[in-house]
């Protein structure tokens, strides 16, 4: 009997692990779906934080036929590897979502908790990586095509100087005594619309050299009446302002007025203004204070709108971590959507793992990140714990640190004990002292 029940197990285990075997090598479809069924495709690329949507008939049938005409076998557990190439999210027809995945090369795709794999190398990779070669920037928003501007019966993004200075134009006559010396600017922008909804026509223009503003109006028309809104309503903080346009967002019929943020070299920032009653207000953007920074309206829809902005840094206010930030407008603000942030290798020596895991910790203060907890939970599984951190005065201290500047308010010593596999480091900051045990 005690045989019998012993053969009966290990045949109940060698079944388990046949069963295993086959389902781990069965065949798998990462999407099951025909391209009419498909309304659009959105695709993240995880190098350059650019994404584009595709709604073009020929682009999807390419996509999802190529996908649908590849099997795959499990490779190995995704969960603990960072980074990615193109997320890849396949949207039904009801707009809902059908299947999300990353494509990482020609023969392999990651759908959590699996890598999956191909040897034939069979996905196309090279004509998604052609869409966003064939990108064309148009103040910051990555489309395959000219954009046509918003309603382009009566919005002018450039008209010549002589045409709005004429003395038909009573409009650029105000603007000319509020200020005589845009006599001798160039016409960035000039529109007549009505951007904030009220039924009257707002007069919104741009003055400069070059390519930046120096000087700005909104003049709206009521009752046969023309009043001053707002003159020079763009901050001067030391930056130059550039781009000029309008644009709507998602949920909402106001144009808001958008503005580039640059400082001539690495920062290509944006701020967003909208129109009220008698005022221009500040609504929300994306600008650096130490300079590097690039952003963009993104997610473009049909009708012309836009789901929000996109911002990219990548200097010491990020402690160098490639950061993206996604914004979503939202009930007439915008929210933060997603951030991704590139947390590079894993530190390589007790007191660089330290350092690493506080600098990650205090960015995400600032922009939750999944990729930064996913680091730190392998770093160490009880970071939510750690409530001693200051970010702010952390912060600071491990710029000054990283750039190896010298400080007496904010400084961060480290010092290290290595026993074994067991090393111990004391980050000293200011006059706090912390200490963390990482066992290898």
């Amino acid at each position: 009997m005690k045989y019998r029940t012993i053969a009966i197990s290990i045949c109940s285990l060698a079944i388990l692990i046949a069963v295993g075997i086959v389902w781990w090598n069965m065949p798998v479809y990462i999407i099951n779906i025909t391209p009419d069924n498909v309304s659009k495709i959105a695709i993240f690329n995880g190098g350059t934080g650019q994404e584009i949507i595709i709604t073009e008939t020929s682009d999807i049938e390419h996509i999802v036929n190529n996908l649908n005409s590849i099997s795959f076998k499990k490779d190995k557990i995704s969960m603990v590897y960072m980074g990615y190439r193109f997320r890849t999210t396949i949207y039904d027809q009801n707009g809902a979502i059908h299947r999300q995945f990353i494509i990482n090369s020609e023969n392999t795709v990651r759908k959590d908790p699996f890598f999956y794999n191909n040897p034939s190398g069979s996905i196309d990779i090279d004509y998604i990586s052609a869409l966003f070669g064939a990108l064309v920037s148009v103040n910051g928003e990555y489309t395959k095509d000219e954009p046509e501007y918003i309603n382009a019966d009566n919005y002018k993004k450039v008209v010549p100087n002589d045409e709005v200075a004429s003395e038909q134009n009573q409009y650029a006559q105000i603007m000319a005594k509020l200020n005589p010396s845009i006599a001798e600017m160039e016409v960035l922008f000039y529109s007549e619309i009505d951007a904030d909804g009220d039924g009257n026509i707002e007069i919104i223009s741009a003055f400069g050299h070059g390519e930046l503003i120096e000087s700005c109006f909104v003049l709206r028309e009521q009752d046969s009446e023309i009043q001053l809104v707002k003159q020079d309503f763009l901050p001067e903080y030391g930056y130059a302002h550039c781009d000029m346009q309008l644009a709507r967002f998602k949920g909402s019929d106001l144009y808001y007025i958008v503005v580039g943020v640059t400082n001539t070299a690495n920062m290509n920032g944006l701020s967003i203004y909208k129109i009220t009653e008698n005022d221009v207000l500040y609504v929300d953007g994306a600008q650096s204070a130490v300079g590097v920074c690039d952003a963009y309206l993104s997610d473009k829809k049909e009708d012309g709108t836009y789901g929000g902005f996109t911002a990219k840094f990548s200097s010491y206010d990020v402690l160098y971590y490639p950061t993206v930030v996604t914004y979503h407008f939202q009930y007439r603000d915008f929210n933060r959507k997603d951030s991704y942030v590139d947390v590079g290798e894993y530190s390589k020596t007790p007191t660089d793992v330290i350092i690493h895991y506080l600098s990650l910790y205090c960015l995400h203060q600032r922009y939750f990140s999944n990729d930064i907890v996913e680091r730190n939970q392998e770093i160490y599984d009880g970071w939510w714990n750690l409530s001693y951190v200051d970010e702010p005065g952390w912060t600071n201290a491990l710029y000054h640190y990283i750039l190896g500047i010298d400080s007496d308010s904010s400084v961060i010593t480290a010092d290290e004990v290595i026993t074994g596999r067991k090393a111990k480091v004391t980050v000293h900051y200011s006059d706090e002292t912390k200490n963390i045990i990482i066992l290898d």
